[in-house]
Formats: C-alpha cells, sequence, structure tokens
C-alpha cells in the first residue's frame, strides 16, 4: 500500500466512533498504521488490508468494551478508577494492535494474562514505588549511616542479603528452607511492605526497583505458587529480585528460552506500549558532576502513550524510581540540574586559570595551599600539583525559582581543590574541598575532568572543556577506555566569560541511547507473546492462565 493510500485510510479508520470513547485520537491512529502494517507485512492486496483492518477494529473495540474493567490483584481506590480504565483501554488495544492473533477468541487468556501483568506493573510503579515519600521504595542515599543496597526489614527473612563491600551487589536470592519450598507469594509480598524509617526500607536503584516490579506482576498468574515453583525449578537464582537490565539469561527476567515470561528486544520508539520498560538517558554531563547520582538515567515503564512523540510536551508519560512524566519533564528537570552544576564547574574553572595565568596573583597566597605529587598514569608516573583554593564563591541555582522582587538564587560555597596535569593537558576539580579530605588512592574518583584542545594557550579558558563520555556510542573493546566528547564550557560574549548553555535539544542526543530514535529501534523489555501451542500448554499446565 503506497503511502498516499496508507494515509487515506488511516484517515478514516482512526475516526472516534470507530473505537472505545478512552482511546485518544493519536493512538486510534497508531492502530490503524500498526494493523495496516501487519497485514501489509503478509503480502495482501490493498482491499485486503482494508476489510483486515476495518475487522480487526471491529474485534478490538468489541473485546475492549467487553473488558476494560478487568481486574488484578492489588487495589487502589475508586478515587484512580478513571485513571486505571483508560490504561485497561490502552492496554487491549495496544496488545491486539501489536498482536492482532489476540482479536481472536481462542487467545483471550493470552491476552488476558499479557493485559493484567503490565497493568499490575504500571500500578505497583504509579501509585506504590511512586512518590518514594511513601515508604515502599527509597533510593540508599536516604540512609546516609549505612547506603547499602537492600530490601526492607520484614523482606530480609525471605530473601538473602546483597553482601557489602561493594555495597550494590546485586540479585537478591530467595532463602530455603530446611524442607519444602519458599513462600514464593509471601515473599514476594513482603517487598511491598511501606517502611517510615528509610533506613528500615527497600533501598534499591531504580534498576532493581523496576525488576522488582516485574517480579511481581507475574502474581497476576491464576496459580501463583505453580507458577512460582515452576520458574524458581530453573535454577537457584532464576526467581531473584534482578537488576532489569543486568540480569543474565538464567533470571526469569532474561530467560531467553521457549518458556520466558519475558522479552528483551528493540521496538520502534512510536510503537512503544503502556507497561514496557525502556532505559531514558540523562546528558553524558551528568555522570561526571555526579558519578553516584541517581538520574544517570531513569528505568521506566511507560504510564500512558499521550501524543505519541517522545519529544513532545504531552508525549509518552513514563514513571520510574522517584520520577514521572514526559521525556521532555524529565529533561526540564535533569536540565535545571545540570545547569546548576555545569555552572560551578565554570566558577571553579575560572578562578582556577585566572590564577595560574596571573602567575598566582588573583588569589592572595594565604588562601592558597599547593601540594606536589607523583601518580600512576597509563603505566607511567606523572606530576601534578593539588591547590587547595580557601575562597568563597556562588553560582545560580536553576533549580529554584527565583523570589518576587529578587533575582536568580544563588549557591554559596568555599573552598575547593583542583589537581593540575600539565603533562596530559588536563585539571580536575576534586570531590575533595580540602587536601586533608583527599584519599591519596581514590583521589581522582568522582572527579571533573577538564582537558585543553591541542595548540591552545595553556591557561586560555576557551581551550579547555569538561570530558565526558557520550551513552550513544557504543561499548569500547575489552580493555580500552571509551574516547571521551569535550564539552566546551567556556564561551566569551560582550560582558566577557560565560559559561556555555546547555539546552534541551542537547539531551534530546540522546534520550534512549540512539542518536535517532524515530529511525533506530530503542531497548525495551515487555510481557512475552507466543501463540504457538507449546507456549499456550507451558502456561495453561503450570497456572499462568
Amino acid at each position: 500500500m503506497d503511502a498516499k493510500a496508507k494515509k487515506a485510510l488511516v484517515d478514516t479508520l482512526s475516526d472516534a466512533k470507530n473505537f472505545d470513547t478512552l482511546y485518544p485520537t493519536d493512538s486510534r491512529r497508531w492502530f490503524v498504521d500498526m494493523a495496516i502494517r501487519a497485514f501489509e507485512a503478509q503480502s495482501m492486496s490493498d482491499v485486503q488490508i482494508e476489510t483486515k483492518t476495518i475487522d480487526l477494529i471491529v474485534k478490538a473495540t468489541r473485546i475492549v468494551m467487553a473488558k476494560r474493567d478487568f481486574s488484578i490483584g492489588l487495589k487502589v481506590g475508586s478515587s484512580l478508577d478513571k485513571i486505571q480504565r483508560k490504561r485497561r483501554v490502552e492496554i487491549l488495544y495496544g496488545a491486539i494492535a501489536s498482536h492482532p492473533e489476540f482479536g481472536e477468541t481462542a487467545n483471550a487468556d493470552l491476552l488476558e494474562w499479557d493485559a493484567r501483568r503490565r497493568l499490575r506493573g504500571v500500578t505497583r510503579m504509579d501509585f506504590f514505588v511512586n512518590p518514594n515519600s511513601q515508604g515502599y521504595f527509597r533510593y540508599p542515599k536516604t540512609c546516609p549511616t549505612n547506603e547499602r543496597w537492600r530490601l526492607n526489614v520484614d523482606a530480609q527473612a525471605f530473601w538473602e542479603e546483597s553482601p557489602a563491600p561493594p555495597a550494590y551487589q546485586y540479585p537478591f536470592p530467595l532463602k530455603r528452607p530446611t524442607t519444602g519450598d519458599p513462600n514464593y507469594v509471601t515473599a514476594i509480598g513482603k517487598v511491598w511492605t511501606a517502611k517510615k524509617k528509610p533506613c528500615e526500607g527497600n533501598l534499591l536503584d531504580c534498576g532493581v526497583t523496576a525488576g522488582a516490579v516485574m517480579l511481581d506482576s507475574v502474581l497476576e498468574a491464576k496459580d501463583q505458587p505453580k507458577l512460582l515453583k515452576k520458574v524458581d525449578s530453573r535454577g537457584a537464582t532464576n526467581l531473584a529480585i534482578h537488576h532489569i537490565s543486568r540480569a543474565d539469561d538464567d533470571s526469569f527476567i532474561g530467560d531467553p528460552g521457549a518458556e520466558g515470561l519475558f522479552e528483551r528486544g528493540s521496538v520502534a520508539v512510536g510503537d512503544l506500549q503502556v507497561g514496557d520498560h525502556v532505559y531514558i538517558f540523562n546528558h553524558g554531563l551528568y555522570k561526571e558532576f555526579r558519578p553516584t547520582g541517581s538520574w544517570t538515567g531513569e528505568h521506566s515503564l511507560v504510564f500512558n502513550a499521550g501524543d505519541r512523540n517522545y519529544r513532545s510536551k504531552n508525549g509518552f508519560h513514563f514513571g520510574g524510581h522517584g520520577k514521572e512524566g514526559t521525556v521532555f519533564a524529565f529533561y526540564d528537570d535533569f536540565l535545571a540540574e545540570l545547569q546548576t552544576y555545569l555552572h560551578r564547574a565554570f566558577r571553579i574553572g575560572a578562578i582556577f586559570l585566572a590564577w595560574k595565568n596571573s602567575g598566582g596573583t588573583t588569589v592572595p597566597a594565604a588562601q592558597v595551599q599547593t601540594v606536589h605529587e607523583s601518580v600512576p598514569w597509563k603505566g607511567n608516573q606523572i606530576a601534578i600539583d593539588l591547590h587547595e583554593f580557601k575562597v568563597g564563591y556562588s553560582y545560580p541555582d536553576y533549580q529554584k525559582a527565583p523570589k518576587k522582587g529578587e533575582g536568580k538564587p544563588k549557591i554559596r560555597e568555599t573552598g575547593f581543590v583542583v589537581a593540575y596535569a600539565p603533562a596530559i593537558k588536563r585539571f580536575l576539580i576534586l570531590k575533595a574541598r580540602t587536601l586533608l579530605d583527599i584519599d591519596p588512592p581514590t583521589w581522582h574518583l568522582e572527579a571533573i575532568t577538564f582537558e585543553r584542545k591541542d595548540g591552545t594557550p595553556e591557561f586560555d579558558p576557551l581551550g579547555w572543556a569538561i570530558l565526558y563520555v557520550d551513552p550513544t556510542k557504543p561499548e569500547p573493546p575489552a580493555g580500552q577506555d571509551p574516547v571521551p566528547e569535550r564539552y566546551e564550557v567556556f564561551t566569551k560574549d560582550r560582558t566577557g566569560l560565560t559559561p556555555k548553555k546547555l539546552t534541551i535539544d542537547d539531551l534530546f542526543k540522546s534520550p534512549f541511547a540512539k542518536r535517532d530514535p524515530k529511525k533506530e529501534p530503542i531497548a525495551m523489555t515487555r510481557p512475552r507473546v507466543s501463540f504457538t501451542s507449546a507456549y499456550k500448554t507451558f502456561l495453561s499446565a503450570n497456572g499462568a492462565i
């Protein structure tokens, strides 16, 4: 079918009268387009495609009208009924558009199994994980006295602890009773216990939290213990609480076998469905400013499709561990945070370079302390100068709205340490604020690295840039470091030296680790769908359906 004929058919068949009233315009158009693509792949004639698409719309709407109030094993209160019903409608239509086989009566149980799991995952992430203040899941930093990743104190009786060090190991395997099977359902249920005190609750990052959500979604099985026992029988850590993207093939998430419950693959960003998992990357600079921060990226589920444009303010709505909204909203928040960190690096870098360029006269000698060290660098020893500046400085806080009648809020700090290595044309703003705080073996960790461009004056700010790793680039070969990108921090305008500002377009260069998500499929995790008789038999024989 040529593009003109396809558009005309989409325009005609996506009319609101053909669909449930809760299914929005952009998704109706997507549904029709998906159906056309599916039938095109079967080499049908244009007439056949139109007939089949109309038939699928009729079947889908009949199913949605009959099943849009299907239940799951979680209660969230009547105030959320409208939100949940809309999600059910989107889930059902999305499943049928992606797999027209769901339109057949023989696959009704499979459709319900897929739909319940998707809704349960979204429900857990939206109304239990979020907001984190409810106490079900928090980030480890909320317990500063012990930031080890762990499950809540009630769940620890059922799950092995994450060892320390390091403090971030996973998965969390089931504990084994002396006789018999673990109490699978109780074990999973205990994970969803809210705690008022952060140090008593679940302390996990967004990836492991998303893994816990996926595990919980399996509880939509008709016979929960039976299915869980079957999955558990595949290995001691198969039914563990895994990191959703780092789970191996021997996990319930990554299992690629004929009886796997999830599939990990790629999908066009416009074809995402409610309940799909994706990873939304922050800009690579964030990791330079906050190596252990929470927003390097966000493991998220699709909450609703919006207008199906990932760049739109009204596009796909995602939710992860403590954060939810469109990618635009995520990046609007990220941008304010990044801009604040960037301006801080600019201020410190400008003070240091001006001081060096002046021969050490711009800052009183009493406010600078210097020590000389020799450190290993790629198999050699290089000289570095560690400079502690006991000076005050300020920079804008882009995350705070200004008060009426006042200028942009500022953050004021005193003291910083810069490590200067002339042999490799780099200086680093260290995490430590004083020389006494420096740990010699790890002095360079969590530092912001500036590098001078070849051929530029040694202390001219315009020659220096922050180095960072671009997440859209492929991993380097084993044993090799990634080639860093340069962010030219310093620029000049009529007022003098000023920081180069990030824009939201800079962040949109790599939201899913793809240069152009409209053309390149993005990575996702979703409930597995298979219509083979073997898979149906597996699900029915083991209590899933």
